[in-house]
């Protein structure tokens, strides 16, 4: 009997069976390709970083160095397990071009590439760079391998050639391999690596004059970096440069995929609560349906459990089916969303733990499916044979419509406010998850789209700046420099400051390493979190949220730096938040002669663009400048930077929306479904009435409309009282010197819900439509 009944349920309602297993298995696949791409990410960073090996701590120094001095103070540290020095010969876009191995296609200038470029050999001992297989590249005479992440802006293939201009003439060398570089594999790392033949390297070495020193130190733990900084700080060794921690490191290589993943968790976990939700109403619609054969069922004497087991082996069998194919999408849309990763850290293989792992989330998504089928279905025992044969009632809550006073308005439009005041539960709940899970990426897209990112970079917010780093002849650059942008004062306006690396001691004598700003006016248009920017003259400084968090300092407290064997007190008045340098920074207005000069600074603002290529042109015939500068456009170097982070997220945001969208419209089109069946009664009376079916129609689709619009109005106070909230403690959890985000949501952010309310529109009519099939016993025909 079972066997029968369920071959001639699922030739009866194929349909509606198919439509069933294709929910199960979207909402499987969402969950397990979530897990699958959390675990790809994780498990090809760390095998990435198993090869590569990248450094626990580093230091980077451009000027003098003893490397003799540097192996003497890691002897004498026990944790330290090796150590490295890496001479980096600095380079800048405009001196590379690429020659296309097609002659159909057009030769490119790497002039507008805003990242740091470094050109090095490869490592001795750690730090290696990779190929996309994971293997350490070997290189011949005449070869070049570049970072991946030049992909993302230029179109550069193997097999190209880039022509190098160096101090004395070009040189040409073949791009071989695409190079991964576990600590530079991100534009937020802010420079990138390219890699040559040891030979190659030494020849253009030897007459370079631009070079910086890279001191890398491996540890038994990583979590020994910050007791090793602080004793490298304080032993007077090279360190002019920024300071760079394993930790950093890993958080910012894997920022963009871990948010990418994170928001396809908050977007699967939404859409499992909407698919259980949503799976009762599928289910309360075939036992509707099937209601008077369900009562003759119990006329006959046929027991509970016997008929409830009739429709739990339907369910179960579509669950099995819905569950495996499932399975199988999540594989493949895994890779679609794993691509991003493979093309950051190389060769993905999830291997058979991921997989096995993957098995056991599909199996406990089936039980947790069946057992709240069992639930349900005990609705089945509930109701009595006369109940269902003779009152005709259904196994909902109520199947009557009571008409209460209407809103003073049209009839037309009064009856679908009044209707979906009740019933419309689902349309509520699916248009504000919904929301949440469309609006959220994009939202969280914003942040690092557009020159709004710079106030959590610790960097005003002006039209461009232009940076000076050698720190011979600096005076005379900024003295040219003045001169130049003065003959521009009718356009422009500018300020000036100074950069250095210091140390900032707490009154418990606990000391930090950090990059302190030195000017006149300084950061007075930045956003802080606590306090104000610091006055002209004062003995004054705000600092770096993390700072504050690490040395445990609030607005008022002193902290001393190190002028000249003095110690200078400068009392805190600001608290800001940065991204850059660690997170470790801090700004004066109070002029000193810090001991590690790292670059001079010129903020420029007005109509920068009016007489910006006059400018730049200006600038490259300084003879003093020598090419130890650059210029940027503040937008710009934000879009370089984290313009990649952005726009993953939009894919991300887009994908959501698909997958939102398509749960939308088939359940909506179940519970229209469900509806006219429930309210046979009520739709015949209006038939009879003489209402059209197109106008039962229209006054079903504004009711979904008008709930959805409820859900909306939710999701709008919702995302406007905790948006903010949840996406500041994100940046809190990654530790990036973040914790604060003002997010603005805008009417930009609402195109996908746009599309949502059609998608609401279309299913509701397909699924209202069946009111024309109605016959007098309110089943139907």
């Amino acid at each position: 009997m079972e066997y029968r009944f369920l071959k001639n349920d699922l030739k009866k309602n194929f349909k509606n069976n198919i439509i069933i297993t294709l929910f199960i298995s979207l909402s499987v696949a969402v969950i397990i390709s979530v897990f699958l791409t959390c675990f790809s990410l994780f498990s090809s960073i760390f095998s990435l970083y198993e090869v590569a090996r990248p450094p626990h701590f580093l230091q980077l120094h451009k000027g003098e160095i003893n490397i003799d001095e540097i192996k003497e103070f890691n002897k004498n540290i026990d944790y330290v397990e090796d150590s490295q020095v890496i001479t980096l010969i600095n380079a800048y876009g405009s001196d590379f071009n690429v020659i296309k191995k097609d002659k159909s296609k057009a030769n490119t200038s790497l002039e507008n590439f805003k990242l740091d470029i470094s050109i090095v050999k490869q490592s001795e001992k750690f730090d290696y760079l990779l190929d996309k297989d994971k293997s350490i590249l070997e290189l011949k005479d005449g070869e070049i391998a570049v970072p991946r992440i030049l992909l993302e802006d230029y179109d550069i293939e193997i097999g190209d050639t880039l022509r190098y201009k160096t101090d004395d003439g070009y040189r040409e060398y073949k791009v071989s391999n695409i190079m991964y570089d576990a600590q530079m594999n991100t534009s937020m790392a802010g420079s990138v690596r390219f890699l040559l033949s040891d030979s190659d390297y030494n020849d253009i070495l030897k007459n370079s004059e631009d070079t910086e020193y890279m001191i890398e130190s491996i540890f038994k733990d990583p979590d020994y970096a910050n007791r090793y900084q602080v004793k490298y700080e304080e032993s007077g060794l090279p360190k002019n440069g920024q300071a760079v921690t394993y930790n950093l490191i890993v958080t910012i290589s894997a920022i963009t995929d871990i948010l990418n993943s994170l928001m396809f968790l908050i977007a699967g976990i939404i859409f499992m609560i909407i698919s259980l939700v949503s799976l009762r109403y599928v289910i309360m619609m075939e036992i509707e349906e099937d209601r008077l054969v369900i009562g003759n069922m119990k006329a006959m004497g046929i027991s509970y459990r016997d008929i409830r087991n009739l429709y739990l082996n339907k369910f179960s069998l579509l669950s099995f089916v819905g569950v495996v194919l499932g399975y199988i999408i999540s594989n493949i849309f895994t890779r679609f969303m794993t691509g991003r990763i493979e093309r950051i850290f190389g060769h993905i293989n999830i291997g058979l733990l991921g997989y096995m792992i993957s098995i056991v989330i599909a199996l406990i998504m089936y039980l947790i499916i069946t057992t709240f089928v069992k639930a349900i279905l005990k609705k089945i025992k509930k109701l009595s044979v006369i109940d269902i044969v003779v009152k005709n009632k259904g196994f909902s809550k109520s199947s009557e419509k009571k008409i209460k006073r209407l809103p003073n308005m049209p009839i037309d439009i009064a009856m679908p406010i009044h209707n979906s005041k009740s019933g419309y539960g689902i349309i509520i709940l699916l248009v504000f998850a919904s929301s949440l899970a469309m609006i959220f990426p994009t939202s969280m897209s914003k942040i690092f789209d557009g020159d709004e990112f710079l106030s959590y970079m610790g960097i005003e917010k002006n039209e461009a700046f232009i940076e000076i780093y050698e720190a011979s002849g600096r005076k005379d650059s900024i003295h040219e420099i003045s001169k130049t942008l003065d003959e521009y004062s009718d356009y422009i306006s500018y300020k000036t400051s100074d950069i250095y690396r210091q140390k900032i001691t707490n009154d418990k004598y606990d000391s930090i390493s950090a990059q302190i700003e030195v000017g006149n006016n300084i950061a007075d248009n930045i956003e802080y979190i606590e306090g104000r920017h610091v006055d002209n003259g004062k003995k004054e400084i705000a600092i770096s949220y993390m700072i504050a968090e690490e040395l445990g300092l609030s607005i008022g407290d002193d902290i001393s730096i190190n002028e000249a064997d003095k110690d200078i007190r400068l009392k805190i008045v600001g608290i800001y938040q940065d991204i850059t340098s660690g997170g470790k920074t801090a700004k004066t207005a109070y002029k000193f002669n810090g001991y590690d000069f790292q670059k001079s600074v010129f903020y420029i603002d007005g109509d920068y663009e009016k007489i910006s290529e006059d400018l730049k042109s200006s600038l490259k015939n300084l003879e003093v400048l020598d090419d130890n500068y650059k210029i940027y456009k503040s937008d710009e170097m934000v879009k370089q930077i984290f313009g990649p982070v952005a726009r993953q997220l939009k894919k991300v945001s887009l994908i959501v929306s698909i997958i939102a969208l398509s749960i939308v419209f088939i359940v909506v089109i179940l519970f229209e479904k469900l509806r006219v069946i429930k309210y046979s009664d009520y739709f015949l009376s209006k038939k009879h009435m003489g209402i059209k079916t197109k106008e039962i129609i229209k006054e079903e689709i504004l009711a979904s409309v008008f709930s959805g619009l409820k859900g909306f109005v939710i999701a709008i106070l919702v995302l406007l009282l905790t948006i903010s909230s949840v996406i500041s403690i994100i940046f809190t959890i990654l530790n990036l010197g973040i914790s604060k985000i003002n997010v603005e949501v805008t009417l930009a952010d609402f195109r996908y819900v746009l599309i949502l309310f059609i998608v609401i529109i279309i299913s509701t009519y397909l699924g209202a439509r069946n009111v024309k099939n109605l016959n007098i016993r309110g089943e139907n025909i």
